[in-house]
């Protein structure tokens, strides 16, 4: 072997054993969201389209959820018709064995091989996302290797994209592509590839205010333009679906997926929520007036701060939503060492939540379709039941150091110094947001609190 030959050969050898460690995460953990979702989208590759409607009119079926919006389930029902014309097809078509079974089995290689074909698209968007990630770096000035590894390696894109298998990494990486879109001078493709990743999970529809009140200047006419710019795929991939149905199961829903109903709202009053995000958008009006953004690593990633934060105004803390962040802390981690220590810490803490927390789902069940039962520990085992609070904690911690530390970055900058008074309100919600989060926990732990839920 040449001399030249071998940092290749070195490199080959560690993408194929990056490779197979994903291939075995894919295999061997499994998740109820992803056979509830691809149950649901099977019903699409058999004919039936509107889903909602469906179930709803179905008695068996009415009380499985169907609140993903529609691109997920027709995207996903098209690939898995696909499987089902070779005979792959790993989902069953009864109720009864929603959970239970994936190729008509419990546990063994058939179950392997029909968990992996169910991550496959997660998969694409992984690599897509990696892809988009060596696009940004060069209009940033940042190296393309660096940070399409740190989407590719970050814990958190892979525990919550191929342990849990949420489809979350889909719009994650389109929000990549609209990064990449307004680092082109291409702001209204920003907002279209904005409208479509709320076509597969309506988070990103929070996104488009402040992104397009901060990008505005104060010219308010921007802002209702981009505003119908990206409502455009949004509503295209509703309208044939419009119904009832829809909406009650879509934005309605007793779900966390639900962009107005989360499981946590009632906690904490609603109208918390309203002004932080109003406060947030006001923030973004305020700076888009008093500091004109250019191209850089300092304008994209404090967008992204920005309107990544406001995602958590109404949907409850679960860990998982993180990976809506991986874009935004890549850029400031390839670059600074103290962002990355933290954005490092915050990963192995995701990780070791995903590992411990909830039996009843895939932490306490890693490895089970092998064993046939549970592998590890869990926290009742470990901390008692108080274990998912203390982890929630340190996880609220590290999340709060990494947007002190962005801030930091951003003000460190002479172009930003101006902005600073600015910056600072900025806080104030986030803060306000994080005291309710972490008050919101103390509470959980009183057994009066519990009987009022």
């Amino acid at each position: 072997m040449s001399k030249g030959s071998t940092p290749t050969s070195s490199a080959f050898i560690r993408w194929a054993l990056y490779g197979s460690i994903l291939l075995v995460i894919m295999a061997v953990t499994k998740y109820g969201d992803l056979q509830l979702n691809s149950f649901v989208a099977n019903f699409v590759a058999t004919g039936h389209w509107n889903v909602y409607h469906y179930f709803a009119e179905t008695p068996p079926l009415r009380p499985i959820a169907t609140v993903m919006p529609p691109a997920y389930y027709v995207t996903t029902g098209l690939y898995l018709g696909l499987l089902h014309l070779v005979h792959l097809d790993p989902v069953p078509r009864h109720a009864d064995f929603l959970y239970a079974r994936i190729f008509g089995v419990t546990h063994g290689w058939n179950m392997f091989w029909g968990l992996m074909l169910l991550k496959i698209p997660n998969l694409i968007a992984l690599v897509v996302g990696a892809w988009a990630m060596g696009q940004l770096a060069h209009k940033v000035n940042g190296r393309p290797e660096m940070m399409s590894r740190l989407w590719l390696f970050s814990p958190i894109v892979i525990a919550e994209s191929f342990m849990q298998a949420q489809m979350d990494i889909i719009p994650a990486t389109l929000t990549i592509l609209a990064l990449l879109a307004y680092t082109r001078d291409q702001e209204w493709k920003l907002f279209v590839w904005l409208g479509i990743a709320a076509a597969f999970q309506v988070y990103p529809l929070l996104f488009v205010p402040p992104t397009a009140l901060l990008l505005a200047r104060g010219n308010f006419g921007r802002v209702i333009k981009w505003g119908v710019v990206a409502s455009v795929p949004f509503l295209l991939s509703l309208s044939p679906f419009l119904g009832h149905a829809l909406i009650t199961r879509v934005f309605f829903a007793k779900n966390g997926a639900s962009l107005f109903s989360s499981v946590r709202l009632g906690l904490i009053p609603v109208h918390l929520w309203l002004m932080i995000y109003a406060i947030i958008c006001y923030t973004a009006w305020r700076l888009g007036i008093a500091y004109r953004f250019k191209e850089g690593t300092l304008a994209v990633g404090f967008i992204w701060m920005m309107v990544c934060s406001s995602i958590f105004i109404f949907s409850y803390w679960l860990p998982q939503w993180i990976v809506w962040l991986v874009p935004m802390a890549v850029l400031f981690a390839e670059r600074n060492r103290t962002f990355l220590l933290w954005w490092t810490l915050g990963n192995v803490l995701f990780l070791a939540n995903n590992l411990l927390a909830f039996p009843r789902n895939l932490y306490g069940h890693l490895l089970s379709a092998l064993f046939n039962h549970p592998v590890l520990w869990t926290y009742p085992q470990i901390a008692g039941p108080h274990g998912p609070t203390l982890i929630y904690a340190l996880l609220l911690i590290a999340f709060g150091a990494l947007v002190y530390q962005a801030f930091r970055i951003t003000q460190s900058t002479p172009e930003t110094l101006t902005a600073q008074k600015a910056l600072t309100w900025y806080t104030v919600p986030f803060f306000v947001y994080l005291a309710a989060l972490c008050a919101q926990h103390v509470l959980s732990l009183s057994p009066g609190f519990l009987r009022l839920q």
